[in-house]
């Protein structure tokens, strides 16, 4: 056989070839195109809530958040009951006079004179709203005579046992940790990122703390698979600051921003499909601009920018929702800390002090609570030495007279006398907001389900300010999380976490195969 006609009997199954591989392919295109309307057309909405709620329960210390807007009574029963028990986060009892007491949170404070039976609302000089309450602190030296607050505006102080708050200083700025220092006066934490020392007297009251980051083989080798999850989902686990924040701010945008230009790109043609039937067309050159527009919006911007917070949030909100669950395995399962992105490498303390302690008799000793366990420095924060016995994240400590209590979130509760060995609490129940030593010994522990002691005999109730009403907060945490709709919405929320992936999955190849839309076949007459 000649060359010639050996090329004629190949050329000819060579084209064929190639033409069932174009027609695999635009089948493929097609499964896919359909496979990504078909996902994005069915959880459009419930993913756009799913945006819109997260974005503001990722800020949910704007003030707003925690005013009343109606009685918990109204909403779901789980709604209810977490409105209930979230509405007071703090509780002192004065140890020498038992009767006296203070309880309040985010939604401000309420004082007791005679056990907890009745409550009255605490007066704050100069404001016409409570401010979100952060930490109750008694004085050093004159116990419940003086008492400070840490809040959302600044440090405050009373001189009347806590029936009225007059502002002490940094006004305007959130103070998130205040316990007494190691000499006269107090330390505290703002927006968990600086340390200041707090003088109780005089004309300049706070001074700046200079904290020298800590050394790298101070931190744990692992990260357990919980805390990283939870970090992710909850915009701390990734870059330190507000930049994971932003990262997860982003996501929520992009998840009302897509459903809404997607369900436009889908619907504008078949509107205009109507309109030129009925006589009244759109001109062409709206056509090509809209859906020119509507396609940058929805695939290269909004969809590649946020792609990969997309997916970490529905994959972890997949494993938070069944914590109850998965909680035992995932906190079993280690993570290299080297291998995670750059905020685990805790180079600095930007939005880290979870917690802050002081130590009498100690001016420049000083422990910091961070998500990755305990610190303590002698030296007024130049170095730093990691505290063996306690294990995981640190987020509250209470400190009193020579004892210091630790919270754990996620971890276990501890306790140490200065210059003993760290106790573990079995009692302290989960995640601890706040801790107070009773008049006998041992401590008042509040937690989301109430108040327990721990560490001393027999019982004392601890009756909590009535809060029938329910916030903005507890109805936006409660349309994210389904329980508005029902006890099980969990699953549903599982299913269209699975759509936003498998959108995201079926969208990238559609704007790596187009690079831009195809504007004739969308808007041909």
């Amino acid at each position: 056989m000649t060359t010639e006609a050996a090329q004629a009997c190949v050329l000819p199954q060579a084209g064929m070839f190639s033409k069932r591989r174009r027609a695999r392919s635009a089948a493929h295109v097609w499964t896919v195109h359909r496979v990504h309307k078909w996902a994005g057309l069915l959880a459009a909405l419930w993913l756009a809530v799913l945006g819109l709620t997260g974005f503001f329960l990722d800020h949910r210390d704007w003030r707003w958040m925690s005013q009343p807007v109606m009685p918990a009574a109204w909403l779901a029963a789980p709604v209810a009951e977490k409105s209930l028990s979230g509405a007071i986060s703090l509780y002192q009892v004065n140890p020498q006079n038992a009767l006296a007491r203070l309880a309040g949170g985010l939604r401000g404070l309420w004082a007791s004179a005679d056990g907890g039976r009745k409550w009255a609302p605490v007066r704050f000089e100069g404001l016409g709203v409570q401010p979100q309450v952060l930490a109750i602190v008694p004085d050093p030296g004159l116990r419940w005579q003086r008492l400070w607050l840490a809040t959302d505006d600044g440090v405050w102080l009373s001189a009347d046992g806590g029936h009225r708050f007059a502002r002490y200083a940094l006004a305007g700025q959130r103070v998130t940790a205040l316990t007494p220092s190691g000499q006269a006066g107090m330390l505290g934490v703002t927006d968990r990122s600086r340390v200041f020392r707090l003088a109780t007297e005089g004309s300049q009251p706070v001074a700046w703390l200079d904290l020298q980051p800590l050394a790298p083989h101070l931190l744990p080798a692992n990260v357990d698979l919980s805390r990283f999850v939870h970090d992710l989902h909850f915009g701390r686990g990734v870059f330190s600051g507000a930049a994971s924040l932003l990262l997860n701010d982003l996501a929520a945008i992009a998840l009302v921003l897509l459903p809404l230009t997607g369900l436009l790109y889908w619907a504008m043609p078949k509107r205009w499909k109507r309109r030129r039937r009925s006589g009244r067309e759109t001109p062409a050159h709206v056509r090509v601009r809209s859906i020119r527009w509507l396609y940058r919006l929805h695939g290269p911007l909004a969809g590649v920018a946020a792609l990969v917070p997309i997916v970490y949030l529905a994959l972890t909100g997949i494993l938070i929702d069944h914590g109850k669950e998965l909680g035992p395995w995932m906190r079993a399962v280690p993570l290299v800390r080297d291998w995670l992105p750059p905020v685990y490498s805790m180079s600095g303390w930007q939005g880290e002090i979870y917690a802050v302690a002081g130590y009498p008799g100690a001016a420049d000793t000083l422990s910091i609570g961070t998500r990755a366990g305990l610190f303590t420095s002698t030296d007024g924060g130049r170095t730093w030495s990691r505290e063996a016995g306690v294990n995981g994240f640190v987020w509250m400590m209470r400190r009193a007279d020579d004892s210091l209590f630790i919270g754990g979130m996620g971890s276990p509760s501890y306790v140490k006398r200065d210059g003993g060995t760290w106790q573990r609490l079995q009692q302290a129940g989960h995640m601890p907001s706040d801790a107070s030593v009773l008049p006998g010994g041992g401590w008042l522990v509040k937690t989301r389900h109430g108040a327990r002691m721990t560490g001393a005999s027999g019982k004392m109730p601890a009756p909590m300010p009535p809060s029938p009403d329910a916030t903005w907060f507890d109805i936006i945490d409660g349309l994210h999380s389904g329980l508005l709709i029902h006890g099980q919405w969990k699953w549903m929320n599982d299913l269209f976490s699975v759509a936003a992936v498998l959108l995201v999955l079926t969208g990238i190849p559609r704007v790596w195969r187009r690079g831009k839309p195809s504007l004739g076949r969308r808007t041909k007459r």
